[in-house]
């Protein structure tokens, strides 16, 4: 931030996409579907989790890691 770079994360934990990311986009089809911080995400949405905003937005489910 000091520097004005700008990262760019990608990841599917939403947990640490909230502690890390100051600004978050949902990428589906290659089309950003939303933008916006956190806290703007989930009360645009009226969800409390990201992963509730990604499901509410794009009606799509997290795929859960099944290693059974």
């Amino acid at each position: 931030k000091k520097h004005d770079t700008t990262v760019i994360l990608t990841s599917h934990d939403m947990d640490e996409v909230e502690k890390l990311c100051d600004r978050i986009a949902f990428i589906k089809d290659g089309r950003i579907w939303v933008i916006g911080t956190s806290d703007e995400l989930k009360r645009n949405s009226n969800q409390k989790t990201l992963e509730d905003v990604f499901l509410a937005i794009t009606g799509e489910e997290f795929a859960e890691n099944d290693n059974d």
